[in-house]
């Protein structure tokens, strides 16, 4: 009796591990809009948050979306927010990743983590 109590959490703890390490598969609601910055550079360009879709606005009113197939998100020692991973497959069919800091301050910014300098904002509804 005892191999089965250990055996079955042993199966929990294992299914957890991997549910966490695994992320989901939809992005969370509190990230769900289309995210602009006033930076000038990025005048016509913007990413869109669906639960299962991420559309990246590459201008002249153009604009690709993608499937989401992961989302991961972590905790930093950093300042600039909850570092979150989306991974969606491109046009190729190849899992691409898209990395930035989330910051719930404010109604929510991004900040991306390669270019940490530039603030995202929600618009408003």
């Amino acid at each position: 009796m005892k191999f089965k109590k250990t055996s079955i959490w042993f199966v929990l703890l294992t299914t957890a591990l991997i549910f966490f390490q695994c992320g989901s598969k939809t992005a969370p609601d509190y990230l769900f809009g289309v995210w602009t910055t006033p930076d000038e550079k990025y005048a016509d360009r913007f990413m869109e948050i669906e639960r299962t879709t991420i559309t990246f606005g590459i201008g002249e009113g153009k604009s690709n979306t993608y499937p989401i197939i992961r989302v991961k998100i972590e905790k930093t020692p950093s300042d600039k927010g909850i570092l979150h991973t989306i991974y969606y497959r491109n046009e190729e069919g190849l899992k691409t990743t898209f990395a930035f800091y989330y910051d719930p301050a404010n109604r929510g910014q991004i900040r991306l983590k390669y270019r940490d300098h530039i603030v995202w904002k929600k618009e408003k509804k």
